[in-house]
């Protein structure tokens, strides 16, 4: 018999993938649309990687401390946020804060 946390694992891998299944080929291209340069596109794939390695530790320290269905919690919060800003961004700040947001929100998976 499968207990609630194997299930629940079982889901949470589900929705990493089917969450970023479709979106990471088209970036780019939605990006340029919105008129950035290849360069600057690169730049928030670095801005990505470089988040993504700060938050990698504080993230599993705050889910030591707190719970991880709470930081589990604030990451899809985070992940809204983070697709905000990549929807209505018109800037490089506004695609750096939303790549930001992103790796934070992928941290806390």
């Amino acid at each position: 018999m499968k207990t609630k946390y194997q299930s629940n694992i079982a889901n949470s891998y589900g929705y990493t993938f089917f969450s970023f299944f479709g979106i990471t080929s088209l970036w780019v291209i939605y990006l340029q649309m919105k008129g950035l340069s290849l360069v600057k596109i690169g730049l928030c794939e670095s801005i990505f990687h470089v988040a993504s390695f700060i938050f990698e530790i504080p993230s599993g320290i705050l889910a030591d401390r707190l719970s991880y269905r709470f930081v589990l919690l604030c990451g899809r919060i985070v992940a809204i946020i983070s697709a905000l800003l990549m929807l209505f961004g018109n800037s490089f700040t506004f695609f750096g804060l939303g790549f930001v947001s992103s790796a934070l929100s992928y941290m806390s998976l």
